[in-house]
């Protein structure tokens, strides 16, 4: 049996496809490649509809993304950290400690400030109905303070992203162990594991003698994402003519750049010019304009790849497909008006 190589991401080419034999993840293989085949049959049907079809324009590769979330909760039953750092105030030991509890938890979003440690903390566990620790002050030296936490009962969850289950799995464990490791004493170097079980053992081997515990790992969202690349070669646009010619290839130009997606640029750029960079940059003719009948009436030809894709993450593959032919018919809107309402 052959089938398109399986994976996260499938490109369907319709010109040059590539095939391997396989004899597992049949099933998961066959699930992508009628995901896509149903993706380019709704593309052809919109594309027909929209009187644009082969030759002049070519639905050629549509690719599937799927992003994983893995969680993996790690619970904490009485468990003390034990910290020797001094400092010159109980208010600075305390917030060191809740600092690294924290961390630890994977409690604080990046770039969180370290002044509101404490706070950040406490609200975790009040929110969760958890007990807060307890917080045993020390002064082994004269104006020298430490700060030991006790009896921290809480669970702790770390999330991993990846292209697929896996990859999101061995994500989550190699951020639970990079963040545990120094909590619990380790003072090592964590190293990357080198598979899913690898990390699954190191994460039990580290919290072997301790009172921590991992209670839960499971897959906890997937979300989809699909674009698709269509082909235009010698296709051509046209406007009515406006107040002059320079007037009207400005119009035209705009509504070019808005079919490519390039829609969002400066009001102080030339649209020209902005058009004619778009094309240099990528190795293609630069556009053909021409004058019409019609009074200061243009047509432009030209012959380019069109990328489209709507950029958020869906829910399922269903929705991402509806944004993309949504996106689509938005850019189509460009060929009648330039307008996009």
């Amino acid at each position: 049996i052959v089938v398109p190589t399986p994976g996260p991401t499938l490109f369907l080419n319709h010109s040059k496809p590539q095939y391997q034999s396989i004899s597992s993840n049949l099933l998961l293989s066959t699930f992508y490649l009628t995901c896509v085949c149903v993706c380019v049959s709704e593309i052809r049907r919109c594309l027909a509809l929209w009187s644009l079809q082969p030759p002049c324009v070519v639905c050629e590769d549509v690719s599937v993304e799927q992003l994983c979330e893995w969680t993996v909760e790690v619970r904490l039953d009485r468990h003390a950290f034990q910290n020797q750092t001094l400092f010159s105030s109980k208010k600075e030991a305390i917030r060191w400690s809740c600092h690294s509890l924290g961390t630890a938890g994977d409690i604080f979003q990046p770039g969180t400030d370290e002044s509101k440690s404490t706070a950040v903390v406490k609200t975790f566990f009040l929110q969760r109905s958890f007990p807060l620790p307890v917080e045993e002050v020390a002064e082994p030296e004269k104006g020298r303070f430490c700060c030991n936490l006790k009896d921290i009962t809480c669970v702790f969850t770390y999330r991993g992203e990846g292209s697929s289950e896996a990859a999101a799995c061995q994500s989550a464990y190699q951020r639970a162990l990079s963040r545990l490791a120094p909590f619990i004493g380790y003072c090592g170097p964590v190293a990357p594991p080198s598979s899913t079980a690898d990390a699954k053992q190191r994460l039990s081997t580290l919290l072997e003698g301790t009172a921590l515990t991992s209670v839960n790992s499971a897959l906890s969202e997937t979300q989809y994402r699909i674009s698709a690349q269509l082909r235009f070669s010698g296709y051509s646009m046209e406007t009515e003519g406006q107040d002059s010619r320079k007037a009207t290839r400005a119009q035209l130009s705009q509504r070019l750049l808005g079919l490519l997606g390039e829609d969002e640029m400066d009001s102080t750029a030339s649209v020209r010019n902005v058009l004619d960079e778009w094309f240099a940059k990528k190795g293609l003719e630069k556009p053909v304009f021409e004058y019409t009948n019609d009074k200061f009436g243009t047509k432009v030809t030209f012959s380019a790849p069109l990328i489209c894709s709507y950029k958020e993450w869906q829910a399922s593959r269903e929705k991402a497909k509806k944004k993309l032919i949504d996106e689509l018919q938005r850019r189509v809107k460009y060929f009648c008006d330039g307008s996009t309402n």
